[in-house]
């Protein structure tokens, strides 16, 4: 007889409502899918009852397969029921030693504890940040997750270990992984950091996460230009010369031209063409020795 997870099954003065599927076999109820809650330092099967009693009377077979040990060569298989907010244990243990595909206890006795000894899980997802981001700014949400009393609050923070090399450029607010540093892509194109979730019973777990700096247009910081000068009695367009411009965005691209504003006095004197400055008209050094022009330049996202 197969008992269905969300069935309920009553026996030795218990109703039992299994999370996973059941076999009743004779006297034993027995589990058929493998699978664990994760424990601090054992394996474990984790039932819902809907009525504890101190004393169930048949034999209880729990059963599981050498990958549910972790690379745990020998633990106890432990029982824990919920009762709808009271954690009960086993009060004796089940000898399940390697290689030990199955156990049987009779007479199980139930005591209640305060807490499951499940650890946390901390959930991580990838994560990227813009550049010269403001300081302070989320990165990602930190979420832990057990199998203990739905609500449990957990506590996140930043420690030392495997992959906490960039720890210091970060902080923690809440449960909120929020930049502490300026960033800029040019410099440091990724960070590592070590991360820690904590339950209510302190059972922590800890993970290494790698956040990606994503590029962003920047604008020229600086412009140049080759010489500024060119000798009277000129020809129409002779160029005076190559225009370059300094901007951190690595293979950016940049045009030129003449705006007029503070110092573009003689702009109708010169034209731009590509990157170079050239003589619109014909100079007299007798005339005018010297002539102010307006020059701008744009990079390729208009900066």
């Amino acid at each position: 007889m197969t008992i269905t997870a969300g069935g309920i099954f009553h026996a030795g003065g218990m109703s039992i409502i299994p999370t996973e599927d059941f076999t009743l076999s004779n006297t034993s109820l027995a589990r058929v899918p493998a699978s664990t809650a994760k424990l601090s330092n054992q394996i474990s099967r984790v039932y819902q009852f809907t009525n504890i009693t101190s004393a169930f009377t048949g034999i209880l077979k729990t059963e599981y397969s050498d990958s549910e040990l972790n690379g745990l060569s020998e633990q106890d298989l432990q029982l824990f029921v919920f009762n709808p907010n009271s954690w009960y244990r086993q009060l004796t243990q089940i000898d399940a030693t390697n290689n030990s595909l199955s156990s049987s206890i009779s007479n199980l006795s139930l005591g209640e504890i305060t807490a499951a000894v499940f650890m946390p899980n901390l959930i991580l997802t990838a994560s990227s940040i813009a550049e010269n981001s403001s300081l302070g700014s989320k990165v990602i949400d930190l979420i832990g997750t057990d199998e203990n009393v739905i609500g449990e609050q957990f506590t996140y923070s930043l420690v030392s270990g495997t992959g906490s090399t960039d720890n210091a450029s970060f902080k923690i607010t809440g449960s909120e992984l929020q930049t502490n540093t300026a960033l800029d892509f040019e410099t440091k194109k990724s960070y590592l950091v070590r991360l820690r979730v904590t339950d209510a019973y302190g059972r922590f777990d800890e993970k290494s996460l790698s956040i990606s700096i994503t590029d962003v247009n920047e604008m020229p910081s600086a412009m140049a230009i080759t010489k500024s000068n060119l000798y009277e009695s000129n020809t129409i367009n002779p160029v005076v010369g190559a225009l370059s411009t300094t901007d951190q965005d690595a293979g950016d691209s940049h045009t030129y031209s003449l705006v007029s504003g503070t110092g573009s006095t003689d702009n109708a004197a010169f034209n731009v063409s590509g990157n170079q400055i050239r003589a619109s008209q014909v100079f007299s050094f007798a005339t005018k020795n010297s002539y102010s022009i307006g020059v701008r330049t744009n990079d390729k996202g208009g900066l």
